[in-house]
């Protein structure tokens, strides 16, 4: 998941399955927690998400994007936002980084120490970009889609990282750009949906 501050707001953005409990485009979890902590750098400054409300609310299936404004501005000054790296599109890009928090089993001993944060590179020569087509033929315009090489991301290696920003690295001054998060995984980890930056944006622009 990811943070972004617009117009004195700040907007936690995940993908949807994430926080609904989905396992599937229309199977839900049992065993699914009814509460997530988001911990903002240590255990003293969390976000408590109500994940039994959003089960229950949210359907599965398409649009695997959700916002969820924070409303507690105590938190603010806590909260690592990326907006600073919504900059211009780059013409010559090169590496592709995915940050987030790899599954594991995690014990009561998590609650002792916070698991670190990791992070995939994906090299220029190992991925390319592409549209996703519907069951309809039609272009989804919400998603769009990478894909990796064979072998090149193996996709035991994938889980737990959905709903992360993917940044992607320009070529001639190696600065990042945000240009979306991770909503899944296919194909034995060769293909990525990607939630686009300019979607991710226009729901912001929707928020009051």
């Amino acid at each position: 998941m990811l943070f972004l501050r617009k117009d004195n707001k700040v907007c936690l953005v995940t993908a949807k399955h994430v926080l609904s409990g989905c396992e599937n485009d229309s199977t839900k979890s049992n065993t699914f927690p009814d509460k997530h902590y988001v911990f903002l750098g240590s255990y003293a400054h969390s976000l408590i998400l109500n994940t039994k409300i959003l089960k229950t609310k949210l359907p599965c299936g398409r649009d695997d994007i959700l916002v969820i404004p924070v409303l507690d501005t105590t938190l603010f000054p806590f909260i690592n936002s990326v907006e600073n790296f919504i900059t211009q599109p780059l013409k010559y890009f090169k590496d592709i980084y995915i940050y987030g928090y790899p599954m594991k089993s995690y014990t009561s001993d998590m609650f002792k120490s916070l698991p670190d944060a990791a992070f995939m590179n994906i090299h220029d020569s190992s991925y390319h970009f592409t549209k996703i087509l519907l069951n309809n033929n039609s272009i989804d315009t919400l998603s769009s889609a990478v894909s990796w090489l064979y072998n090149s991301v193996p996709s035991n290696l994938m889980h737990g990282y959905s709903g992360s920003p993917i940044f992607l690295q320009s070529k001639s001054n190696e600065m990042w750009r945000l240009i979306g998060l991770l909503s899944s995984a296919k194909d034995l980890g060769k293909n990525s949906v990607i939630i686009r930056l300019m979607d991710i944006e226009a729901i912001l622009d929707k928020l009051k």
